[in-house]
């Protein structure tokens, strides 16, 4: 395996955010409060992206079942009776 390989195929890592722990210790109320809401503030924006994620996860997964799914059908039938569609009644 070569190295462009490797590289063009790991698992990207997300960037890890230490909490600051002095400046928590150290800042007036209304800091702590800013901070609080740019952390709901950066929440919504991942939970937002996470969501989008998901739809398209969920979206490539019934593709995936559909094609599945026909490979296991028989398509000729399939078409016939698509083709050939039955009342009801009969």
């Amino acid at each position: 395996m070569t190295k462009a390989h490797r590289l063009a195929t790991r698992k990207p890592k997300l960037p890890v955010k230490t909490l600051p722990l002095n400046f928590l210790l150290g800042c007036a109320q209304s800091e702590l409060g800013n901070f609080e809401l740019s952390r709901l503030d950066e929440m919504a924006h991942l939970r937002s992206v996470l969501h989008t994620i998901l739809d398209r996860l969920i979206d490539q997964i019934a593709q995936v079942a559909l094609a599945s799914w026909f490979k296991a059908l028989d398509r000729q039938t399939l078409m016939h009776a698509i083709e050939n569609e039955e009342s009801p009644v009969e």
